[in-house]
């Protein structure tokens, strides 16, 4: 935890042209720890505006179900998550602003931190798991879980499964019938599961399409020929971005693209 938000020297209320927020404000703030925890420290940022919150970027309006697309809403937080408020005075919206939100920096047992700017100023808040309950079920508060953040779920084991087959078999042997017919559905639409499958314009490369094509190294050395190493790449893309290759589906169905 602590105050290591980037553009503390901007100019307060201007208008961040690289994350679609505004200096020194709880949302910008936010954009930026989400960046971080998915390991974009610095531009080309992966999330926007348009990824996060595409209908409104208000604080309060975070917990919206448009946005965070591929989180879950949760009563457990953990590190990483994200706090909504949408209720005046609560936690840390003021009286007058109710729109706020804020980010899980620690849960020490059922003691909750949370970290926050306002004003161009950092502060933190200090509640408890129960009281953070009560204010969801009186619907002041919205919680989300992170899929990158500190505290991150996998849900799926990509470290077994039957690698002496094809990518579908792969696929089949680590995924439940419903998530398999997800990542069928991404999968036919992105390549065909033709593991040489290269888009002409951005040079996504592969059955799940990653651009760029290397970044699917993390997967395994052979990432370039094996459909496999592919798969396992973005199974785990899939989790890590939409929190499931469901979630996946259906910012692909929604958006034309994952």
């Amino acid at each position: 935890m602590g105050d290591d938000y980037p553009f503390k020297s901007e100019p307060v209320d201007t208008l961040n042209t690289a994350s679609g927020y505004y200096f020194g404000n709880c949302t910008d703030f936010v954009w930026w720890r989400v960046n971080r925890d998915a390991g974009s420290l610095t531009a080309p940022w992966r999330f926007g505006h348009a990824d996060l919150t595409p209908v409104d970027g208000n604080g309060a309006n975070w917990g919206l179900p448009s946005s965070l697309p591929g989180w879950s809403e949760t009563t457990d937080p953990v590190p990483g998550d994200v706090v909504a408020i949408r209720h005046a005075g609560t936690l840390s919206a003021t009286a007058d602003f109710p729109g706020h939100v804020a980010y899980v920096g620690a849960v020490d047992g059922e003691q909750v931190t949370t970290e926050n700017y306002g004003n161009g100023h950092y502060y933190q808040v200090h509640t408890t798991v129960s009281e953070l309950r009560t204010y969801i079920s009186d619907g002041w508060v919205t919680v989300k879980h992170n899929p990158a953040g500190r505290v991150a779920t996998t849900g799926v084991d990509l470290t077994g499964g039957d690698t002496s087959g094809d990518a579908k078999s792969y696929a089949a042997s680590v995924l439940d019938p419903t998530q398999l017919a997800c990542v069928d559905w991404v999968f036919t639409r992105e390549s065909g599961w033709n593991p040489h499958a290269t888009n002409p314009s951005s040079g996504a490369y592969g059955i799940p399409q990653a651009l760029p094509a290397d970044k699917m190294a993390s997967a395994g050395a052979d990432w370039h020929d094996n459909p496999i190493t592919q798969v396992k790449w973005g199974l785990q893309y899939m989790q890590d971005r939409y929190g499931g290759p469901c979630n996946a589906q259906a910012f692909w169905s929604a958006n034309g693209w994952y």
